[in-house]
């Protein structure tokens, strides 16, 4: 059931089942909590379950100065401590991942274990300038065409539902143009620390990756030494938990037992 507290706005989130490890569900960027409702009803059985609205995504409010990565996770932090969360596994998808990064600096002594989803793949690698400044000039050119084109190239096989991939690309497409503009500068700002942040974690990072695009294992071996585990999950895109959520839930649940 949705709930909802207000910490300098609105932030809305799902809380259900009970457990003595807490897993937090993060979602990535223009998508919202429910792309982890496979995963709760599975999850709430054995465990505490929290799924959330990052800022401006889903029915959880924003202020227009509050859109980096390092807002968000204040925010969830406050969030996770209103709710006496406890033993906590993060679980963040996409830049729901970075959010766990600041998630972990502000609530490290609860934290128990840290899972991404389809990110880190290239760690330490940020684009070029040019580069970013070309995307947020298309961004602000066509705003809808420019998410479409993302999403068709860079999120989603030949392999993908059309109904999922329709899913997808008008959550992307419907977004607030002001609000997702500056969401992707502040991620591109943000891509320059995950290395150094990644590096802070003390708890094994456990990387669940779809491999249709590679992920550079090398990379993280330097960043991280042995403190890390790789998952690979095939056939699906990058939004796992909802193109094979049977598959998703069965590794994820073996990485739980883990920690």
């Amino acid at each position: 059931m949705e709930k909802e507290k207000k910490i300098d706005g609105k932030v809305s989130y799902i809380d259900a089942g009970r457990g003595a490890k807490t897993i937090v569900f993060l979602h990535g960027a223009f998508m919202n909590k429910e792309i982890w409702v496979p995963q709760i009803e599975t999850l709430k059985k054995s465990y505490r379950v929290i799924a959330v609205d990052l800022p401006g995504h889903g029915n959880s409010d924003v202020k227009d100065n509050e859109v980096s990565i390092e807002d968000f996770g204040k925010k969830i932090s406050e969030l996770l401590e209103s709710l006496k969360a406890k033993n906590v596994i993060l679980v963040g998808h996409s830049i729901g991942a970075d959010v766990c990064l600041e998630i972990y600096s502000n609530y490290r002594e609860n934290i128990i274990g840290f899972v991404a989803v389809d990110y880190f793949k290239n760690i330490g690698q940020s684009l070029p300038k040019s580069e970013v400044d070309k995307i947020i000039d298309q961004m602000n050119s066509n705003y809808p065409a420019s998410l479409q084109y993302y999403v068709e190239n860079n999120l989603v096989t030949k392999n993908t539902s059309l109904a999922l991939k329709r899913k997808i690309e008008n959550n992307f497409i419907n977004s607030n143009k002001k609000f997702g503009i500056e969401l992707n500068k502040k991620v591109f700002e943000y891509s320059e620390k995950e290395s150094e942040n990644l590096k802070k974690i003390y708890c094994k990072v456990y990387f669940l990756n779809v491999d249709y695009f590679p992920t550079d294992e090398k990379a993280l071996e330097k960043k991280l030494k042995d403190n890390f585990e790789f998952v690979s999950i095939h056939g699906a895109s990058h939004y796992p938990m909802l193109e094979n959520p049977e598959v998703f839930n069965k590794l994820l649940e073996e990485i739980i037992n883990k920690i």
